[in-house]
């Protein structure tokens, strides 16, 4: 894999090529929309052929395909055609016949197209042995574990001492970072229960103690999928889940998409984060919850109202407002309060990803707060959101990261502690 590392840093230069190509395309006629493989894609299994889709319909000659190896040598390939498959004529094709050992790749095109203007460009591909990776996860307070019937002290504004009722989150899109800084998608290996293909769920409560109304025994620190085999410096993640899947019926979906604790309804979809508190404080303040998804999606049917503060949000409880929205949006909802994480100097072979409760409850009074129900459930005039929604990196106003969520104190990264 040594070739593979030696060209994560041409492949960074490769997509600022590209970029710059296709902005020099906007005003041209033959703009490349599309390519398998798609440009700086990192592949496990040889591709038999290379597929181009243009902007604009193309001449039936005049095109040129050449695929280049590490060394800047040709690959033999076929002849640049149009695809026979593609009424259109915008899309051209060069077969590969025979199968590529690992390593990086580079496409240099020439296409015509029917008003006779000639364009050019280039992308680069790698192909790579995948190698199994686990994804080691922690929940702490500081430096303490964060377990259920266990108290943990000086937490937020005013260091209150809470215990948690549940403690569970949705990460995706998962990338690691190369040592030349290209991020390489993270491929999960769906087991059947706590990922698919795209979403996996995280559970550090055990159902036990104040954990047994909402919670199961059962617990998941790991994530596990697939990537080229190398060193990585770094990870980046979204917190939550897609906008083409978090608004599923939870009734009908596969697991880990079926918990309904971890649902609002089909409006507004899942809790991306619940994180539930009891606090050592009286009533009516004796709770505090943490429920951060989307938010602004769409008119409320049913019942029209909404449990959430604002309504927005979502009620507390095992599937709170499930009747209120009998359909997901027929748009992106206005907040989508999808955090990315980026998290540098980690290295998957010796360190672990760790939630921190103490740094997410920064400058948070959860002491105190708004009834009905208590704590934040991300609506954007929940004043007990207001200082915890900027810990994930996000704005409350419009659910979107600030500055890339560089601003997040939930996610940190330290070594894994050694048995």
């Amino acid at each position: 894999m040594n070739h593979w590392l030696r060209m994560t840093a041409v492949a960074a230069l490769t997509a600022a090529s590209l970029t710059v190509t296709i902005n020099r395309f906007a005003s041209a006629h033959a703009m490349l929309v599309s390519s398998e493989p798609a440009a700086n894609a990192v592949i496990s299994t040889s591709p038999k052929q290379i597929k181009l889709v243009f902007s604009e319909a193309l001449q039936a000659t005049g095109h040129t395909i050449t695929l280049l190896d590490e060394k800047r040598n040709k690959v033999e390939i076929g002849k640049a055609m149009l695809d026979p498959a593609d009424n259109s004529k915008k899309t051209l094709i060069a077969e590969i016949p025979r199968a590529l050992p690992m390593g990086s790749y580079t496409v240099e095109w020439r296409n015509l197209s029917t008003d006779g203007h000639a364009e050019r460009g280039r992308f680069t591909f790698t192909l790579a042995e995948m190698a199994e990776m686990t994804l080691k996860f922690a929940f702490k307070a500081g430096k303490e574990d964060v377990t259920c019937g266990k108290e943990v002290k000086n937490l937020g504004a005013r260091r209150t001492a809470a215990q948690i009722m549940d403690a569970r989150f949705y990460i995706s899109n998962i990338r690691l970072i190369s040592a030349g800084g290209v991020e390489v998608p993270f491929a999960l290996q769906p087991d059947g229960k706590w990922q698919t293909d795209r979403v996996a769920l995280l559970d550090f409560e055990d159902g036990s103690g104040m954990c047994k109304e909402t919670g199961t025994p059962d617990m998941r620190s790991v994530v596990v999928g697939k990537a080229p085999a190398g060193k990585y410096t770094g990870v980046v993640f979204d917190l939550g889940i897609p906008f083409e899947l978090n608004h599923a019926d939870v009734a009908v979906e596969k697991a880990p998409l079926n918990i309904q604790a971890l649902w609002w309804n089909w409006q507004t979809g899942y809790k991306f984060v619940r994180i539930d508190l009891a606090t050592n404080v009286a009533p009516p303040n004796d709770k505090w919850f943490i429920h951060l998804g989307s938010t602004g999606c769409g008119k409320m049917e049913g019942h029209g109202g909404h449990g959430g503060h604002g309504g927005q949000g979502g009620g507390h409880g095992a599937g709170g407002g499930q009747s209120m929205a009998n359909k997901p949006p027929e748009k992106p909802c206005a907040n989508p309060n999808l955090a990315t994480i980026r998290l540098t100097r980690f290295d998957p072979a010796r360190d672990q990803i760790v939630a921190d409760l103490s740094g997410l409850l920064t400058n948070v009074n959860i002491a105190q707060s708004t009834p009905k129900p208590a704590g934040c459930m991300s609506g954007v005039d929940d004043p007990d959101c207001r200082r915890l929604i900027p810990n994930f990196g996000l704005s409350l106003t419009n659910g979107q990261c600030v500055n890339g969520c560089r601003g997040q104190r939930f996610f940190r990264v330290e070594a894994v502690p050694k048995s």
